[in-house]
């Protein structure tokens, strides 16, 4: 630990992220700009400097930080990046992404795309006059 926060709870039976609404405040939808910065983030796979050679996938920091001075979005009003040390031998401070943020806004993306995709399928069947057959289709 080289002095970051710590963002979850271990005990002998959980690991996880307090959740409880009683601790949160300023409940609101999902800002909708950052919903449209995690659709058009790319990942791509690299190989990252302590994984011994090893390839991993993810985000480039920068490439986030555009996209959210794309959105005029404040990245510093988001738990999604944030900076710090590399390692403690280094004082360059790096970029940092909160990978749990972030799926949780492409989970949102994908979870509306769904729901766009269903309401087109329904309105397709709807047209077509098969509901009766389309649902026994579905229920077997």
């Amino acid at each position: 630990w080289n002095g970051s926060k710590l963002q979850f709870f271990v005990d002998d039976t959980n690991v996880g992220e307090l959740s409880d609404e009683r601790v949160k405040s300023e409940i609101i939808e999902v800002n909708e700009n950052l919903i449209s910065i995690a659709e058009e983030l790319e990942f791509k796979q690299f190989k990252l400097a302590n994984r011994d050679g090893k390839i991993s996938v993810g985000v480039i920091a920068q490439e986030l930080l555009k996209l959210f001075e794309k959105y005029n979005v404040n990245p510093d009003d988001f738990d999604i990046t944030y900076n710090g040390q590399f390692n403690l031998t280094d004082e360059t401070i790096y970029h940092f992404v909160n990978y749990e943020q972030l799926l949780i806004l492409q989970t949102l993306v994908l979870k509306r795309k769904v729901e766009k995709q269903e309401a087109k399928i329904n309105y397709i069947i709807e047209k077509l006059g098969i509901a009766e057959e389309m649902e026994e289709l579905l229920n077997g």
